[in-house]
């Protein structure tokens, strides 16, 4: 993805800023499964020196997400900060996460799938829509009435094996 591959050969030692726009092209770019669209800004500061560059970063939006409890789709608001370094040397490799090491050879970097892991990451495990302002819930009224119907209350319905298991003990 173009916005995202900085040329760093011809640049200066310097801090460098960049600005961009993710839509939902960059998350139809990687397939992705778990966010459907999304819109965010995003912030990049290049510290570039002769053997390193440490990239910052502040991606700040919302993303489309499926919600776990009624299955709509809604926008979750999110935002990551973090760093990213890289190094030159003989051959490219990922040291780690958050370190590259660059060829002496390479003259551009792209940054898209840091960016795409990042936002990731910053999402929350449990994924609801959020509570209006009286804290009742934004999900799906009728998916809601349909799980209460189909929800078994667990001291009605306890396996008798299991209460044969409570009195061994007596």
């Amino acid at each position: 993805m173009k916005d995202f591959v900085i040329p760093y050969k011809g640049l200066k030692d310097a801090v460098h800023t960049f600005e961009t726009q993710i839509g939902n092209s960059f998350f139809d770019e990687f397939k992705s499964e778990e966010i459907k669209g999304g819109n965010l800004s995003v912030l990049i500061r290049l510290d570039k020196k002769e053997h390193l560059m440490v990239f910052d970063f502040e991606i700040e939006g919302n993303v489309n997400l499926m919600c776990d409890r009624c299955l709509d789709f809604f926008n979750q608001p999110t935002n990551f900060e973090g760093k990213f370094y890289v190094k030159f040397g003989e051959e490219t490799m990922e040291e780690t996460e958050e370190l590259l090491i660059l060829s002496n050879d390479e003259y551009e970097i792209d940054l898209s799938k840091f960016i795409y892991d990042s936002i990731i990451l910053s999402l929350p495990i449990t994924r609801i829509h959020p509570d209006d302002e009286e804290g009742n819930s934004t999900c799906n009224e009728a998916m809601l009435d349909k799980l209460e119907e189909h929800q078994i209350d667990e001291e009605d319905h306890i396996d008798p094996r299991w209460e044969a298991l409570k009195n061994i003990n007596k």
